[in-house]
């Protein structure tokens, strides 16, 4: 246990508790509220992962709720468990990084693709069943399919209706009721329809289309059924070894473990971990011990809550279920049974004893009743107090009555004083999201909702807003919370406390709590409670426990102000001091103590120019031009011209400029040219006065449109009914507005199967590009090709028809002995290998292509132990070097600025004005005033002006923010706006260059790419504007060529003959060399006699020392035995023997020598030449010649 407390953050309780439960098969752990229960098992799973342990099967993590089941393995994942190795079973898991049963592969039963299939099918199914909600459209189709001669006349009609109106509901309504228009086929045929025709031939209509829908609907429905029972076949096959190889750690609901069991027991793990097992069914914790499971570990705290049962008659509470006691757990039946249930054995367990959440004024108040061995943690005392508040803890005693409904209590003032005490801590400094209210009620919990969300000004569910959690005591175990406001709600005179009375519950309402609790309640009710009992006391002794609460302003402290109700709760209310703060227009705020933005509401009243009257503004608002003070005159002092007084409510700028009007209704009511009658005002004549009679007006098309009677549709008015269209071309649906019919339909964008010729493979694409014959689209598809190099590489259908050079990717070995792929292989002499084979002296890895010298490049922020300003990058090798000449670089820089008689003057702040970065308040040359650096004043042209301004294009009337020096450069509007080329192909343009564009945008306009047929035969890419071109582009293809040499190689068609036979021949050869070894070269290297240095290894011996030694054959002419320069530097033959690095290194030189050229002869492509032949198996030969004299040499013995 040592070593744990030693290499682990585990205090001695943990430890011990790790220790035991990998020594026992069934671990028990007792963990009070804070004391790090998931962090115990979060260690003891991963030394579980560690040893290995989960190798053969994943651990399985169980849990009553969802919260607790991703709380475990969120710990898991800040651990260091790879998100990749935890399976997360079960629906509503918030966990967006581990593996879900939805991110198997698709053979499994939660697969993708099947589930894909079954939802298409419900979708096609659900809009098959919503066209039954219109009769008028059903027999609509009804009359397509009634083929009967007796009812050609009226199928005729209705065709006529439906080509007219577009609309089938209107004309089969009209038909049915006998409203028939001019030109119907009673009109010009001479067939009248009686009313029980038509509805006969209605209903007929009608069943025809019934029967041919439900048709439909059955088929739709026979597949569905078939889909749903493959998969359901499938998903109880699945076998679990995928499961077991792929995953460390699997976790799961109890209730998703019984929906899984035959899933899970096929997976057979053996390793279980049940979390707040306190809070879990019996039953459901029996059927997580699977078989398969060997050890077990279970964490909780049954002096928490209990799990919830719906029926109180069978929980311990209850006189009649407590021989049941269907809500203790099985953790609590084998840790501390009842005395009243049958005998049961208690199994061994710990407990954890150090808890580092609450602050000890807290944490007392459930050690005595509950955990009198509960220890606080060093970090629990040095949190910081609450802003406004003078004490962590208080209760707040009250006697204002609670209500109640059939279903719940609640308690209106506590929902009063409550919220006004979030709001106040909110005002004071306190985040929202810190704050937590909790409360037995259900009730209670949903008015505190209300009123707190509407106090704080926030919408409920906004996932951006920050507001406090508000939730029941039950749906807060295992949470936490700086601030933690209770609401009691129980106040009467019976002081009945209902289920206050019962210790888990009380437990876990005051242990969540971190900084501070304020409980809000009648203290003699809640006193009835056992537990509350003994709290009670323990606060009243300490003096806790009051009518209101003590509070104190952080901004101005004095003496404390009690708040005893929700109004006292404020800033105002709690300080009662000026803010007397100097705002920017230099008047002092003169409100009382306030955290919010201060603004000065003061009047101007300074005279206006035009009038003498004050101006009405307020301070730091502009004066405005227009007086709007009222002229207060008598009706008999100013009559209007026609002889009515002046209204009342004139304005100075009304009587100044003539604009008083005279509203006075006229007694007769008016007859309006339109035939409406109007009653108008004084001032008002039928001339000028605008109809506002609500009328509908016929359009052209023949749609009605609902208007005002003075404002007519023009003739040229757009109608926006939708109308569903057949397309010409292709036969598609489109849905347009009415206005629209006439013009060019966009392009069709419903999705087809596309066959290309080129390739043969299909290619989803858009219909207007299917039938686009210069479009060239692109295959997707894979196929398997032979590359240049012989290997075979599965690559796209479109990189084979491109012709362009593929790299092959295939591992081929290199000289060192390493391999690399197989188009870096290639040129092998000039590939450096990054194969790691050490570690330098500096620290860095040795590559074994990389010379002697580090290139790894390294920062230099400091130069024997003196910074850099300047800090820069260098490779290893050079880093001391470059930075002590840096560092002189500094030094002379800045002697030379110390010692400049040329120096600039201070500023007023006593700093290099140049260089001084104070604060300055000033107003720029634009009129915005703006905070700059007093360097900057020099010059405000060069200060970017900050503030946002709205400019508004005059052309398009667009309209942008932009910051204000940002205007001058944005003076052309750059709204994007799509339009289409001649080909119809989508592009945008911006709203400057539409305007200054050729209204037509020509194609010389459009990038997108199209297919070009060549008089070569060859079909290439181009731009849109180039498809028509007279001047033919480059063709780019791929042909076969025969070089004057004989050899074939790929040339660009667009070549000349010229060209063509310039190209160089790279074709490979074996030459013989002057020295008689055969040397591999290619064809154009040949001809020029530009042959490689040949590396065949050849044995030379000194003719000094009798070394024997294997070079390269192009070094063996200038070859000097090295053996012979390090005895001549000592002087000493036996200093050889004592040199161990020395000849080290000399014979790794050679061996390295003899195994490149001998891996180069292994190499070759062509190894059924004999010349080849003989030179490899001589290489081998040296080879081994070699090694016998390595092993019978005497050095390094």
């Amino acid at each position: 246990m040592d070593l744990y407390l030693k290499h682990s953050k585990l205090d001695a309780s943990q430890a011990k508790a790790l220790l035991n439960g990998l020594s026992r098969s069934i671990a028990l752990l007792q963990g009070p509220p804070g004391t790090g229960k998931s962090f115990t098992s979060v260690a003891l799973i991963n030394t579980l992962i560690d040893s290995g342990l989960a190798n053969d099967a994943p651990i399985l993590c169980v849990a009553f709720t969802n919260h607790a089941v991703d709380q475990i393995l969120n710990r898991l994942i800040a651990q260091g468990v790879a998100p990749s190795k935890i399976l997360r079973l079960g629906p509503n898991s918030l966990l967006t990084t581990v593996a879900k049963e939805s991110s198997l592969t698709p053979n499994k039963p939660f697969g993708n693709d099947s589930f894909r299939h079954l939802r298409d099918i419900r979708k096609e199914l659900t809009q098959h069943l919503q066209t039954y909600a219109s009769q008028a459209r059903i027999v609509a189709e009804g009359i397509t399919l009634a083929l009967n001669p007796l009812l050609e006349e009226a199928w005729d009609y209705a065709a006529q209706q439906k080509a007219q109106c577009q609309d089938p509901t209107k004309a089969f309504y009209r038909f049915l009721t006998g409203r028939v228009p001019r030109r119907t086929p009673e009109h010009h045929s001479g067939v009248t329809f009686t009313e029980e025709n038509r509805q006969q031939i209605g209903r007929q209509w009608f069943d025809i289309a019934v029967q041919a829908r439900s048709e439909k609907s059955g088929e739709i429905l026979q597949r569905y059924s078939a889909e749903s029972g493959r998969m359901g076949k499938d998903a109880k096959s699945v076998t679990a070894s995928d499961i077991r190889q792929s995953f460390r750690v699997m976790g799961v609901t109890t209730s998703s473990l019984a929906n899984r069991l035959d899933l899970i027991r096929a997976v057979r793990p053996k390793i279980l971990i049940c979390e707040e097992a306190a809070e879990t069914l019996e039953a459901h914790s029996l059927i997580s011990l699977l078989p398969s499971v060997e050890h077990v570990l279970m964490n909780g705290d049954h002096k928490q809550l209990r799990p919830v049962v719906s029926s109180y008659e069978l929980t311990a509470a209850s006189q009649e279920g407590r021989a049941i006691s269907y809500d203790i757990s099985l953790f609590e039946r084998m840790v501390a049974p009842p005395p009243d249930l049958a005998a049961t054995n208690v199994l061994p367990y710990d407990t954890l004893e150090i808890q580092r959440r609450m602050t000890p004024d807290v944490s007392k108040l459930i050690r005595k009743s509950v955990y009198p061995f509960l220890q606080d943690g060093e970090s629990v005392h040095d949190y910081p107090l609450v802003p406004g508040m003078l004490n962590r803890v208080f209760w707040q005693h009250h006697y204002f009555g609670e209500e109640s409904d059939e279903e719940s209590f609640f308690n209106p003032f506590e929902v009063d004083m409550v919220t006004a005490l979030v709001k106040y801590l909110t005002e004071c400094g306190t985040k929202a999201q810190n704050i937590a209210v909790i409360t037995p009620y259900k009730y209670q919990m949903q008015r505190l909702k209300q009123a707190i969300y509407s106090a704080l000004q926030v919408r409920p569910y906004d996932p951006l807003a920050e507001v406090p959690t508000i939730v029941t005591v039950d749906e807060f175990q295992g949470c936490e919370a700086d601030v933690v406001v209770v609401s009691m709600v129980r106040s009467n005179e019976k002081h009945e406390c209902g289920f206050l009375k019962i210790q888990n519950r009380v437990n876990v309402m005051l242990s969540r709590a971190k900084h501070a609790m304020y409980i809000v309640g009648n203290a003699d009710t809640a006193s009835r409670g056992p537990m509350l009992g003994e709290v009670v006391e323990q606060l009243r002794s300490a003096r806790l426990v009051g009518p209101a609460f003590m509070t104190a302003c952080h901004r101005h402290p004095g003496e404390a102000v009690p708040a005893a109700m929700p109004g006292d709760l404020s800033e105002q209310a709690v300080c009662r001091s000026l803010c007397n703060v100097t705002m920017a227009c230099g008047h002092p705020c003169v409100k009382s103590c306030h955290g919010d933005a201060h603004q000065c509401r003061a009047i101007c009243k300074k005279p206006l120019p035009q009038c003498g009257h004050p101006c009405t503004q307020q301070c730091g608002v502009a004066c405005t031009a227009i007086c709007l003070v009222v002229v207060e005159t008598a009706s008999s002092d100013v009559t209007l011209t026609c002889g009515h007084p002046a209204p009342a409510n004139a304005t100075c700028h009304d009587f100044s400029h003539g604009l008083v009007r005279c509203t006075q209704m006229r007694d007769s009511v008016t007859q309006l040219p339109c035939g409406h009658e109007a009653r108008l005002s004084c001032d008002q004549t039928v001339e000028n006065y605008r109809c506002k009679e609500k009328v509908s007006f016929l359009l052209p098309c023949g749609h009605e449109r609902s208007g005002v009677c003075s404002s007519p549709p023009s003739e040229n008015v757009s109608c926006k009914e939708p109308v569903t269209l057949g397309r010409p071309d292709c036969g598609h649906l489109v849905s347009l507005p009415c206005c629209e019919t006439d013009r060019p339909a966009s392009p069709c964008m419903e999705a087809v199967d596309v066959l290309l010729k080129g390739c043969g493979h299909l290619v989803r694409a858009a219909c207007h590009q299917a039938k686009d014959t210069s479009l060239q689209l692109r295959c997707k598809a894979k196929t398997t090709t032979v590359l240049a190099c012989g290997h075979e590489a599965v690559i796209s259908c479109r990189a084979v028809t491109r012709n362009k050079p593929i790299n092959c990717k295939q591992q081929c070995p290199l000289p060192c002995g390493h391999t690399a792929k197989c188009y870096e292989a290639v040129d092998a002499n000039n590939y450096r290998c990054l194969v790691v084979i050490g570690t330098r002296p500096c620290g860095h890895e040795q590559l074994c292509g990389m010379g002697s010298h580090c290139e790894v490049t390294v920062p230099i922020r400091k130069v024997d132990g003196v910074a850099l300003r300047l800090p820069t990058t260098a490779p290893c090798h050079m880093a001391k070097t470059v930075g002590r000449q840096l560092a002189l670089e500094e030094a002379a820089a800045v002697s030379a600025v110390l010692d400049s008689p040329s120096r600039a003057a201070p500023c007023k702040h006593g700093f290099d004005a140049a260089a001084c970065e104070k604060s300055i308040d000033l107003y720029l040359p634009c009129g915005h005033r703006a905070t700059v650096a007093c360097r900057q004043t020099s010059d405000l042209t060069q200060v970017p002006c900050p503030i946002i301004c709205t400019i508004t294009y005059e052309n398009c009337l667009h309209e942008k923010k932009l910051a204000c020096s940002e205007l001058e450069k944005h003076q052309t509007c750059d709204v994007l706006i799509p339009v289409l080329c001649v080909r119809g192909h989508p592009r945008e343009l911006t709203c400057g260059e539409q305007t200054t564009a050729d209204p037509t945008h020509k194609e010389a306009e459009c990038e997108h790419q199209v297919a070009r047929s060549l008089s070569c035969g060859h079909t290439v890419g181009v731009p849109c504007f180039q498809a028509e071109t007279p001047v033919e582009p480059r063709c780019t293809a791929k042909i076969i060529h025969v070089l004057p040499c004989g050899h074939k190689t790929d040339i660009e068609c667009a070549m000349d003959a010229q060209q063509r036979d310039a190209v160089p021949c790279h074709h490979k050869l074996e030459v013989t060399g002057p020295c008689g070894h055969s040397l591999g070269t290619t064809c154009i290297k040949s001809r020029n006699e530009d042959l490689p240095a040949c590396t065949a290894p050849v044995e030379r011996i000194c003719n000094d020392c009798s070394h024997r030694s294997f070079v390269a054959c192009a070094r063996a002419s200038t070859w000097s035995c090295q053996n012979k320069a390090v005895l001549s530097e000592s002087g000493d033959p036996g200093s050889l023997r004592r040199s161990g690095q020395t000849h080290l290194w000399l014979w790794a030189r050679e061996v390295g020598e003899v195994l490149r050229a001998v891996a180069y002869h292994e190499m070759s492509e062509d190894h059924g030449d004999q010349a080849r032949v003989r030179s490899y198996h001589q290489a081998r030969m040296q080879r081994h010649t070699f090694f016998e004299a390595v092993h019978e040499a005497d050095f390094g013995r």
